[in-house]
């Protein structure tokens, strides 16, 4: 089924532009050469006990920052207490959220 759809490769639509030869394409880069070997091995344990984590943490960290910039997650209801709704409000509330970086 790849052979009959080639995307990627020399063998791609942008294969001839780009000067791809089966030695120097997609799947030469993937494996480390032009057989599965050593070399595809060692590749394939690196990107998955190295590249992956890093790549996983680094989306994790810009995750949990953009939460804690944008406010923190939803919490439950503000609770007004009796004495409290019968006072008038005198202007609009402010939040007293604590910034750091500005």
């Amino acid at each position: 089924m790849a052979r009959a759809t080639p995307l990627l490769g020399h063998e791609g639509p942008f294969g001839p532009q780009l000067h791809m030869t089966p030695y120097n394409d997609v799947r030469f880069g993937l494996l480390g050469g032009s057989i599965v070997d050593a070399n595809a091995l060692l590749r394939s344990y690196i990107w998955h006990c190295i590249g992956i984590p890093i790549v996983a943490s680094v989306l994790m960290i810009v995750h949990f920052w953009r939460v804690r910039k944008d406010g923190g997650i939803s919490g439950p209801a503000p609770v007004m207490l009796e004495a409290e709704a019968d006072k008038p409000r005198r202007g609009p509330i402010r939040s007293r959220r604590l910034t750091v970086f500005g």
